[in-house]
């Protein structure tokens, strides 16, 4: 009897040891995570960003592979130049041979900039015109660990999803 009454408070200090070491890991973790955020923040002022693609989301439910397909969107402060092909449907077809979602050196209109504290995030909205003349409505959400989805919605064709990472544009 006298090692069963042992035996239980040994089980008991255990578990209390483990549900505590689980509630610091809790914080632990969102403690970094509000540190990524803020390293978010950061980087995200002044503007001066790349973001490569790894995948395609078309309206339709398609999901395409971008890593073997060279593409970029850059910004520097209020330009940006893009180069993202594009699959889906286009309700104003073009004679050009220029498929893709591709700006160059345009400014950006309407910026906003949303910050989620809670969920570690920032959405950030602009609109800009493309090298076809058609009125880009741009979203990006960017994740804390620098993971990000661009939304595009055009005049002329159907939404497009990109996901890809975000990085400091190097410097020239």
């Amino acid at each position: 009897m006298k090692y069963l009454m042992i035996l239980v408070v040994i089980l008991g200090s255990v578990q209390v040891t483990a549900a505590q070491s689980r509630a610091e890991k809790k914080q632990k973790k969102k403690e970094l995570r509000a540190e990524s955020f803020q390293e978010l923040k950061e980087f995200f002022e002044g503007r001066n960003f790349r973001f490569v693609a790894d995948w395609a989301d078309t309206q339709k439910g398609r999901r395409i592979n971008l890593m073997s397909n060279p593409n970029s969107y850059i910004q520097k402060g209020d330009t940006i130049n893009a180069n993202l092909p594009y699959f889906g449907v286009a309700q104003v077809a073009t004679m050009s041979g220029d498929v893709g979602i591709n700006v160059e050196n345009m400014l950006l209109e309407g910026e906003s900039i949303k910050y989620n504290e809670k969920k570690f995030r920032l959405v950030y909205s602009f609109k800009v015109n493309s090298t076809r003349g058609e009125m880009l409505s741009c979203v990006f959400t960017i994740q804390a660990n620098k993971s990000a989805t661009l939304s595009v919605r055009s005049t002329q064709r159907n939404m497009i999803s990109y996901s890809g990472k975000v990085s400091h544009l190097e410097s020239d």
